[in-house]
């Protein structure tokens, strides 16, 4: 840093006794002679900021308040990983459908709610194929609504001897508009 420093006063001292205007146009071509210069050098320490020290404290966890440490779901796992010899269907933990806006749609207001008891038919891949209804809530929109619900629900398929299978099954539905 400190030669480019040497380099570029030198060059801004050539330039200032190349350019001195003189009154005799015949002493333009005369040796101009050079009696003194300074070099101006500032030492690097002053380029530099000191920065604070900074000391971070160690966290210890406490190994014994820790039980269970879950980071999937076993709900969304392959069906080949089923282990239950038989079981019946049930929802997933994770439902990417939003009850309110069943029930918006069937008409409901706010803090109003329905009840409508459906049977369906959930696959072996864990979808509901077909939807009926056991017993109405009397309002066409909100039944209608409740099954289209009950079709975007996903679902963990029954199983027997350890295989997914399809099975037909009795659950109620409630459309409710929470705020």
């Amino acid at each position: 840093m400190g030669v480019v420093v040497v380099l570029v006063h030198a060059l801004a001292l050539s330039m200032t006794v190349a350019t001195t205007p003189s009154a005799d146009v015949s002493s333009r071509d005369a040796p101009i002679e050079i009696t003194g210069s300074r070099i101006l050098f500032q030492p690097p320490t002053r380029d530099k900021v000191q920065w604070p020290e900074v000391r971070l404290s160690a966290i210890v966890p406490n190994t014994n308040a820790l039980r269970v440490v879950q980071f999937e779901d076993p709900d969304d796992g392959a069906l080949g990983e089923i282990v239950a010899a038989a079981s019946a269907p049930r929802l997933r933990a994770i439902q990417t459908v939003d009850v309110t806006a069943f029930a918006r749609r069937a008409g409901l207001m706010s803090g109003q709610s329905k009840t409508v008891v459906l049977v369906a038919v959930i696959g072996a891949e864990g979808e509901a194929n077909q939807v009926d209804i056991a017993r109405s809530c009397g309002d066409a929109a909100v039944d209608a609504a409740s099954m289209d619900y009950a079709l975007a629900l996903r679902w963990i398929p029954a199983t027997r001897e350890r295989k997914p299978v399809s099975m037909r099954i009795r659950f109620p539905v409630t459309l409710a508009v929470v705020q």
